[in-house]
């Protein structure tokens, strides 16, 4: 059975990093491949604790100024051996999260939805600040139910 798989970059992302990974571990996800640089607020340490825990799989990666993470992390991902040829993995920022409107809401629904699919389109929907001007040291779900009408972002 192929393996549900995110692969993420993050940076300064401390304070939201196990809600998201909470969040995506119960909707199916089994594996999670992040790399993270340059940060200030505690993240790598998180990341490399949650690694060592075998929670996720966390990979430092020194940026330089010209590199677009778009171009580079991709390749970076498939030579660290993490994913196997038929795992289906989606690139998901620390401020995404996975919203599924198929079977039981799980991710083994939507990748199971078309058998024969190599791959998939996800729509996404805009989601502003909601009025949040500070970050009050809780789950941020919650606070953040506003969006774009359909059809727009």
């Amino acid at each position: 059975m192929p393996n549900h798989t995110i692969l993420a970059t993050m940076k300064n992302e401390a304070p939201f990093i196990l809600e998201w990974v909470a969040y995506h571990q119960i909707i199916g996800f089994d594996k999670f491949v992040i790399f993270s640089n340059d940060s200030t607020d505690g993240t790598t340490e998180i990341l490399d604790a949650l690694d060592r825990a075998g929670v996720i799989n966390h990979y430092f990666h020194q940026k330089a100024d010209s590199e677009v993470l778009d171009h580079s992390i991709p390749k970076k991902a498939a030579d660290t051996g993490a994913f196997a040829n038929d795992d289906w993995v989606i690139w998901l920022d620390a401020d995404e999260f996975l919203n599924i409107h198929v079977g039981g809401g799980v991710v083994g629904d939507l990748t199971a939805f078309d058998g024969s699919a190599q791959g998939i389109c996800v729509g996404w929907r805009l989601f502003g600040d909601g009025g949040q001007s500070i970050f009050r040291g809780r789950q941020i779900s919650p606070d953040f139910s506003s969006c774009a009408n359909e059809g727009v972002g």
